[in-house]
């Protein structure tokens, strides 16, 4: 099942959130292979190209993401959850959203303030227009720092973020026991529960001789 359900998550969403899962797990990975490498190195701008065009990438995927949420059912979390859970869990999940764009958004700025051209280049053939940050700032290097500055503290927030998310997903599955993990993993739930409500539907309408 394509969309989402009361009960689980549609195909689609599943597939959104596991691309961009993975994508910030490799983010991470280069970020620290990055800093490790010695500013001479030759496979740096290689790495640092590619860490740009993931960003990119991640930034589409979670705008996508984003507007499939709005257009689509949220399913609603187990009726076990207090009150002050279910509203640390929608926070933490904005919050997602929220720093897999501000991260991308403000890496694309830092790299625009290092260049005075109107086009980026990814591997020297990939051409990527640089946001109008400079006209905002005294002068290219103040950007550059802002941003670098930010950059780094959101990716903080971002890594401590999916630790909290991870082990309350852990918790949920195999402590609690109930449906959260595994509504991400499958549509089976979302098909299930859809499945259900046609036919409860249709026992209505038997009963009723058709009549509602």
């Amino acid at each position: 099942m394509i969309r989402n359900t009361a009960s689980g998550f549609g195909l689609l969403a599943i597939i959104l959130h596991w691309m961009v899962a993975l994508l910030v797990f490799v983010m991470l990975a280069l970020g620290n292979i990055m800093g490790a490498l010695a500013s001479t190195d030759p496979l740096r701008p290689v790495l640092l190209d590619l860490h740009k065009m993931i960003g990119l990438t991640i930034l589409a995927l979670i705008l996508v993401r984003i507007a499939w949420r709005l257009a689509n059912p949220v399913p609603v979390l187990p009726i076990s959850m207090k009150s002050w859970q279910r509203i640390c869990a929608r926070l933490s999940h904005y919050t997602l959203y929220g720093l897999t764009v501000l991260i991308p958004l403000t890496g694309w700025a830092l790299v625009s303030a290092r260049v005075q051209t109107p086009t980026l280049m990814l591997f020297d053939r990939l051409p990527v227009p640089a946001l109008p940050v400079l006209k905002y700032f005294g002068s290219g290097a103040e950007a550059v720092i802002l941003f670098w500055q930010v950059h780094d503290v959101l990716g903080g927030l971002l890594v401590l973020l999916v630790l909290i998310h991870i082990a309350a997903a852990m918790r949920h599955h195999f402590v609690l026991s109930d449906d959260v993990l595994r509504r991400m993993m499958t549509a089976r739930l979302a098909g299930k529960a859809n499945s259900q409500n046609i036919g409860a539907a249709n026992c209505v309408v038997t009963a009723t001789g058709g009549k509602k």
